[in-house]
């Protein structure tokens, strides 16, 4: 009898524990190097943890206030990385994202109606493509069935990247979820089988250039990540977007400063189904292709209210050579080029294993001056999206709307510089003159030290004040 008392004592109390630490709201300040290793360890579930600093302003900041329960949430929440993606009932589908679509009438109001929506996942081959539809629940409770009426897919592979675009049935409305269900079972009301979409708003002006930085995971060539992002933001990028998994420490504090100033958003990321099909990030295969697809597919819809998007990766440099930012390189080729979509860049391959040209230069792309010669190698684009078909964009190519066209950027007018080591494919030719010949290119590091910041110093200069800050030098 007694030992029965102690086990309800005890579970009594286990109950007023719990209740304490889900609903409490107490808030504690801890060290900055304790929050760091709190984020570290939130990495590994695959999720990115918003940060917010008393001295929000400055990097140099001591403390930081975090709410206790939105941490015991999180980790929670994210645990395996399950709630990145949503699961669609009785199917092997995975909602990625949902946003709202209204292509080239993408509305400024917050409280705009919107047409259609996009339906980002992955798909297991085995479910068959057909007899798909979209649930959209909306904020009074009801819930209305649509047929997908546009599907997109890139390379084939066990699971497969989709974009499943449905028609809103009740355009007067803003759904509060939509998602996927399968032939011959209803729509439910069960609002945790939802995904809340996204609404991207047109950007003020006609001239706005977002990028696309797909994924970043892992362990990052801080340095050359830095230079990438303090080029893009002084050559008048105004966003850029990048989807992250397991990052390092480092990375994750680099990206938390620029998601901080507003100008990079940054998107947890995690593959499903990686215990049934061994797979991860990064590999060069049908897979790993289809998987890096997700990110464009999210970038192009999230970023449609901007006047250009570019899929670009961390070690390419788009660098015009006529005109001194890409503000006024993209809007020359628009009145040059009234009826193109989509402007493709040729490569200038900065190969980083034929070594250091510059040891004593303190910038990492600064070192390294020995390239190929311009090349068709992997061409990277910038499009429209108001004049490219939607769900047609990949990381190499797009597919113009009708009375559009592509056009290859001349490679006297700008060029992709790409930094990086000998590809396995290249073999032994990597490194033979005659198969590479090299040419010493410096434009990028007269660039950099010609172009002024606000502040009237040399870009060259900012980077590296920026990189200081950072600690990523002394």
């Amino acid at each position: 009898m007694i030992f029965k008392r102690v086990l309800w004592v005890f579970a009594i109390l286990c109950v007023l524990v719990l209740t304490f630490v889900f609903y409490s709201s107490f808030v504690i300040t801890v060290k900055r190097h304790h929050v760091l290793t709190v984020f570290e360890m939130a990495q590994t579930g695959n999720a990115y943890f918003y940060q917010s600093t008393t001295e929000s302003s400055s990097l140099s900041g001591k403390y930081m206030t975090i709410n206790l329960t939105e941490v015991i949430e999180y980790f929670m929440k994210f645990k395996g990385g399950k709630d990145i993606y949503t699961r669609v009932m009785h199917a092997n589908i995975f909602i990625y994202s949902v946003i709202g679509l209204n292509n080239s009438e993408i509305k400024n109001q917050s409280t705009a109606p919107w047409s259609s929506f996009g339906l980002i996942a992955w798909k297991h081959s085995e479910v068959p493509n057909t007899n798909l539809s979209c649930c959209f629940l909306y904020e009074n409770g009801i819930v209305l069935n649509s047929k997908v009426v546009k599907i997109s897919t890139y390379v084939k592979a066990k699971v497969q990247s989709f974009r499943f675009e449905c028609v809103n049935p009740n355009p007067s409305s803003k759904p509060k979820g939509v998602t996927l269900i399968a032939e011959h079972y209803p729509c439910t009301s069960d609002i945790s089988t939802y995904v809340a979409p996204v609404f991207p708003h047109r950007q003020p002006g006609n001239n706005t250039l977002a990028l696309c930085a797909k994924i970043a995971f892992g362990n990052l060539n801080a340095d050359l990540t830095v230079e990438w992002i303090e080029y893009n933001k002084n050559m008048g990028v105004d966003k850029i977007a990048v989807f992250v998994s397991n990052l390092s420490s480092t990375m994750s504090r680099i990206f938390q400063h620029y998601q901080n100033t507003g100008f990079l958003d940054v998107h947890p990321f995690a593959l499903p189904m990686v215990d049934t099909i061994n797979r991860k990030l990064g590999q060069k295969t049908g897979q790993g292709w289809s998987d890096e697809q997700v990110p464009v597919y999210d970038c192009m819809d999230r970023l449609a209210g901007y006047s250009y998007v570019g899929i670009v990766d961390f070690d390419e440099f788009i660098f015009p050579l006529q005109d001194k930012d890409f503000k006024q390189f993209v809007n020359r080729l628009k009145k040059t080029y009234h009826d193109v979509s989509l402007f493709t860049f040729l490569v200038d391959i900065y190969v980083m294993d034929w070594g250091k040209m510059n040891e004593n230069e303190k910038l990492l792309i600064t070192q390294f001056t020995n390239r190929t010669q311009t090349m068709q190698d992997r061409v990277k684009n910038i499009v429209i999206p108001d004049w490219i078909e939607t769900g047609s964009v990949s990381t190499h190519k797009a597919v113009p709307r009708k009375g559009y066209k592509r056009i290859w950027i001349p490679k006297t007018v700008a060029v992709l510089k790409h930094f990086r080591s000998c590809r396995p494919d290249w073999g032994h030719r990597c490194i033979n003159r005659k198969h590479f010949p090299r040419f010493t290119d410096d434009s990028l590091v007269k660039r950099l030290n010609e172009m002024k910041t606000d502040k009237n110093i040399s870009l060259y200069d900012h980077i590296l004040k920026v990189k200081k800050d950072l600690k990523l030098t002394s």
